[in-house]
């Protein structure tokens, strides 16, 4: 035993023999999820915006900064910005997603 009182080695019960002794690991918490800044300004935004106005997503078509697009996985987003060489910005409820579109 060391000072702690602990012992230095025990005896498995499976195998029989001696082995390190190990303590229990404590249970870990997750930690606290920090507000997401994307979300909030898709929810201020999506209060303005007509989702009737929202065009399927398709990766041929071309988009401007400020169009509103469906897309079947991500839902109704927001084309923040367009980065040319076919790749565009969108804001999406879960956050910002960059994206294939057709160049313009």
């Amino acid at each position: 035993m060391n000072e702690k009182k602990v012992p230095l080695q025990v005896r498995c019960y499976k195998c029989g023999r001696s082995h390190l002794y190990r303590p229990e690991t404590k249970a870990r918490t997750a930690g606290s999820k920090k507000k997401n800044p994307d979300a909030e300004e898709w929810l201020r935004l999506s209060q303005k915006w007509d989702e009737s106005k929202a065009g399927g997503y398709s990766m041929t078509n071309e988009y401007k900064n400020g169009s509103l697009i469906n897309h079947k996985k991500f839902g109704i987003g927001i084309v923040r910005q367009n980065l040319g060489a076919g790749r565009m910005r969108v804001l999406f409820e879960d956050g910002l997603k960059l994206m294939c579109c057709a160049e313009g």
